[in-house]
């Protein structure tokens, strides 16, 4: 039970984290309002692209394996975020 829930915390990291520290990060990195967005809106853009190859595998494989995967990923993406000194690196992330 203990890494399901660790999974779903790790998931909601990274869901998170952007939208919580925007304002600190636009000030932080002195960004304008579309640069916000644009941060903002990657995470977003890369959870629609995401779904769409993962919910098919889903068929093929156990759902809880496909679940931990992109979560523990997340995870290191939100590190990568917190590690970034601009917005380029970010996006990136």
């Amino acid at each position: 039970m203990l890494p399901y829930a660790t999974g779903e915390i790790l998931s909601l990291v990274g869901y998170s984290i952007v939208p919580a520290l925007l304002p600190q990060l636009i000030e932080a990195w002195s960004l304008t309002n579309t640069q916000a967005g644009w941060l903002a809106g990657s995470v977003s853009a890369g959870y629609m692209l995401a779904v769409i190859a993962l919910v098919s595998l889903t068929d093929r494989r156990p759902a809880r394996h496909i679940y931990l995967a992109p979560s523990a990923l997340s995870a290191l993406t939100s590190l990568g975020v917190a590690l970034c000194d601009s917005l380029l690196p970010a996006l990136a992330d």
